[in-house]
């Protein structure tokens, strides 16, 4: 795999810096549409990583295009549907600008048909733990997603800092879907930076510093050691 860091990750890691993190995303009325966000952007860093290129894909083709696979467009869904129904179809995902975002459930279009670029070959998990040493082993290789719980009104408040909370700490339902684009410290705080598609506003433009850690916690804060996925690409294939 792309981004092996061995069995030592480094104390800190930003992927934004790295340039594998595209623009914030508002999902604005598609609130429960957050899995294909997620998703689509854990594909974007995997194939930055792996190619060098850095390409903003559609989160709506995922909407429109996986209901077979479990998903509801705006109204539910979880990131590993969406990569099943990559994996199975052997499809790409098309450009943002290609299949642009529409803020509600549509029709699937046409899209790429093709596994080229803008693809992967399957998609892993690391199992739900209180101990989240194999989350930040993966993390300093590529973004993921995760679920969190995101329901609190301080949550949706959240200005900046280090959040502890409130949230249900176990895997309480419904989830937020984000990515995970790297960890850090602050004054012995440890930290997950988390990508949300709120829009900028929300948050540090747009991102969560979320507490990092077991704190007697079953599954670490917000439930975040709980669902961790993320798309795997063996090999580099061709630009299309």
């Amino acid at each position: 795999m792309f981004g092996n860091v061995g069995s030592d990750p480094p104390k800190s890691m930003d992927w934004r810096r790295l340039g594998a993190v595209t623009p914030v995303k508002d999902r604005k009325g598609c609130q429960n549409g957050s899995w294909a966000f997620a998703a689509a952007e854990a594909i974007e860093g995997i194939n930055k990583i792996a190619t060098g290129v850095l390409v903003e894909l559609s989160a709506q083709q995922l909407l429109d295009c996986s209901r077979s696979y479990g998903t509801d467009g705006c109204h539910s869904g979880f990131p590993q549907n969406a990569f099943d129904y990559l994996d199975d179809t052997g499809n790409g995902l098309s450009t943002a600008s290609d299949y642009r975002f529409t803020g509600f459930n549509g029709t699937c279009r046409k899209h790429v048909s093709a596994c080229v670029l803008l693809c992967i070959d399957n998609y892993d998990y690391i199992g739900s733990s209180s101990d989240d040493t194999e989350i930040v082993k993966q993390v300093a290789k590529q973004p993921v997603t995760a679920l969190i719980d995101g329901n609190a009104p301080e949550f949706h408040r959240y200005k900046g800092g280090i959040y502890k909370g409130p949230c249900k700490d176990d895997q309480a339902t419904p989830y937020l879907a984000v990515l995970i684009v790297g960890y850090g410290s602050e004054n012995g705080q440890d930290y997950w930076i988390i990508k949300n598609s709120a829009g900028t506003n929300w948050g540090e433009q747009g991102y969560m510093r979320l507490q990092r850690g077991n704190h007697g916690l079953p599954l670490g804060r917000c439930g975040v050691n709980g669902f961790v996925y993320f798309p795997v690409k063996e090999k580099v294939r061709p630009s299309p």
